[in-house]
């Protein structure tokens, strides 16, 4: 398997992952540069800031009435 399928492989799978912890959190997730997932609002602006790769919004959940 060459190193691009891999990566794109794992950049997928962040992908998935990030979107699932951002309908738990109910929150924004960030996917850093690492393949971390975090809370988009965790991140504080400024020059040591992780560098983020892609923002997954959080799914908008129907109100249950």
């Amino acid at each position: 398997m060459s190193a691009s399928i891999h990566q794109s492989d794992e950049a997928l799978a962040a992908i998935k992952q990030a979107e699932a912890m951002a309908k738990a959190w109910e929150k924004d997730a960030a996917i850093l540069s690492d393949l971390n997932i975090v809370k988009l609002a965790e991140i504080r602006g400024g020059v040591r800031s992780p560098k983020i790769l892609e923002i997954i919004r959080c799914p908008l959940q129907p109100k249950k009435q």
